[in-house]
C-alpha cells in the first residue's frame, strides 16, 4: 500500500552518504560533527523546502514520478526477523534448557540527493516483510525453532545501459536489508539477544547499533539446572535520547508473554524497537511467547523454554515473536 500527499515542510530527514561511506551533497548537522555522520541527532536539509511530494509505501507498490520537483531522496528499512521459538529441558532436576534467541532488526538506508531526471516514470518498490517467529518444542531436551529472518526492502531496478554508446541510462537500485543488517545496510539493524542459559546466564536486551536502525529482539528466559524459571529480557530500543522508542518488556518467570515493541510509526522515518523475549516456565502449560517488533523493521523476542518432566503432557516452549514488516518512503522535491 502507498500513501502519496503533498506536504508544505521546512524539513527532512537526510543521510548523505552513499554505501560506499563518501560524503554526497550539503548537509546540516544537528547535534554532532558538521559534515559527518551524527548517532544522535537527524540529518536535515541546509535549505528550507517550499513543498515536497511523499509517497510512503508499507507492502510493494510503484513509485510514480510527480510532474514537479528537482530531486528525490528515498528512505528504506528491511523487516525485522522472527524470533526462536522456546525448547523444553529434559526431564528430571538436572538438565536446564536455552531461552529462545531474539530476532534481528532491519538495516536503514538514506539515500543521498538523487537527480529526478536519472530516475524512470515509475519504478518498483519492494518491502520487507517481517520475520515470523519461530515455534515453541514440545519434545524434551530439544531447543525451538529459529525465526524466519526477515525481508529487503528495495527501490528500483539495476540502471540500464544505453545501446549506442554504453552509457549508463535510467534508473537506480537501493536496498535495505531484513534482520541484522547486511552490506546494504547505512545504518545496520541490531542482532537479536542471546537467550538465557541453563548455566545460569541472564537472557540479554540487544544494543542499539544508532539512532535510526531498528531495534532487536530480547532473548527469552531459560530454565536453569535445578529446574528453575527466568525471566526475560527486554527489547532493544530504538531512537534517540530526545526520541526514544521503548523496546517491549521481559517476559515474568511464569511463562509472562514479552511486550511488543514500540513503533516509530510511519513519518518518522527511522526503526522500530524489538519486541521482548517470554518467560520461562515450571508450572504453565507454555513457556510465554516473545513480543512482536515494532514497526518498522523492529525483531521480534525470543521464546522462553518450558520444563520437562514427563508428567507435563503437551508443554512446549513459548512461541518466538513475529518481526515487523519494513518502510520505504520517497520524497520529491
Amino acid at each position: 500500500m502507498a500513501t502519496n500527499q503533498n506536504d508544505n515542510i521546512d524539513r527532512v530527514i537526510l543521510g548523505a552518504f552513499n554505501s560506499s561511506g563518501s560524503l554526497v551533497g550539503e548537509i546540516l548537522n544537528i547535534g554532532g560533527t558538521v559534515n559527518g555522520r551524527d548517532q544522535t541527532g537527524a540529518f536535515e536539509l541546509a535549505t528550507a523546502l517550499s513543498s515536497s511530494n511523499v509517497q510512503t509505501f508499507t507492502s510493494n507498490g510503484t513509485w510514480n514520478k510527480p510532474s514537479v520537483g528537482q530531486w528525490v531522496q528515498v528512505i528504506l528499512v528491511g523487516g525485522g526477523g522472527g524470533g526462536q521459538g522456546g525448547g523444553r529441558s529434559p526431564t528430571g532436576n538436572t538438565g536446564g534448557m536455552v531461552g529462545g534467541v531474539g530476532g534481528g532488526g532491519g538495516s536503514v538506508v538514506f539515500s543521498s540527493y538523487l537527480p529526478i531526471a536519472s530516475l524512470n516514470t515509475t519504478e518498483p518498490v519492494i518491502v520487507g516483510s517481517g520475520g515470523a517467529g519461530g515455534a515453541g518444542v514440545s519434545t524434551q531436551n530439544t531447543v525451538g525453532v529459529v525465526g524466519t529472518a526477515g525481508g529487503f526492502s528495495q527501490f528500483g531496478t539495476v540502471p540500464s545501459t544505453s545501446s549506442n554508446n554504453g552509457s549508463a541510462g535510467f534508473g537506480i537500485l537501493l536496498r535495505a536489508s531484513g534482520s541484522q543488517g547486511g552490506g546494504f545496510g547505512e545504518y545496520t539493524g541490531a542482532a537479536g539477544g542471546a537467550g538465557g542459559t541453563a548455566a545460569g546466564t541472564a537472557a540479554v536486551t540487544p544494543t542499539a547499533t544508532s539512532s535510526y536502525a531498528a531495534g532487536g529482539g530480547g532473548g527469552g528466559g531459560a530454565i536453569l539446572n535445578g529446574r528453575t524459571a527466568t525471566v526475560g529480557a527486554a527489547g532493544g530500543s530504538a531512537g534517540t535520547a530526545v526520541f526514544t522508542i521503548t523496546g517491549g518488556s521481559a517476559g515474568t518467570s511464569a511463562g509472562g508473554a514479552g511486550g511488543a515493541g514500540g513503533s516509530a510509526g510511519a513519518t518518522s522515518w527511522r526503526g522500530g524497537a524489538g519486541g521482548g523475549g517470554g518467560g520461562s516456565s515450571t508450572t504453565s502449560p507454555q513457556g510465554g511467547p516473545g513480543g512482536a517488533g515494532g514497526f518498522p523493521g523492529g525483531g521480534g523476542g525470543g521464546g522462553g523454554s518450558r520444563y520437562g518432566v514427563s508428567l507435563n503432557t503437551g508443554a512446549t516452549g513459548g512461541k518466538g515473536g513475529n518481526g515487523a514488516n519494513g518502510i520505504v518512503v520517497v520524497i520529491t522535491w
